[in-house]
């Protein structure tokens, strides 16, 4: 997800979607990190397939508050709010 190419990911879970609900060491879920990434596409998709909006975290963080976290200009601001629309 690095490479912000959210369709390329949408067809990485489409073609793996056990892969939806993967977690990394830390339990973050591919949701965590696409919202740190302000991929509201690839957020919303995930949230379509049935991903939980409020899952934790090892250290408790939610998605929606790892995107805060990562919206610190007026750009990323404008793209937290569409993230932030999908989350709610």
């Amino acid at each position: 997800m690095n490479n912000r190419d959210e369709d390329r990911c949408v067809a990485i879970f489409e073609g793996n979607p056990q892969l939806i609900h993967f977690r990394a060491g830390d339990q973050k879920t591919p949701l965590h990190f696409a919202s740190a990434l302000l991929l509201s596409k690839l957020v919303e998709w995930l949230l379509n397939h049935g991903v939980d909006a409020n899952v934790m975290a090892k250290d408790g963080a939610r998605p929606l508050e790892i995107a805060g976290m990562f919206a610190g200009d007026e750009q990323n601001a404008a793209k937290l709010s569409t993230v932030t629309d999908c989350l709610f």
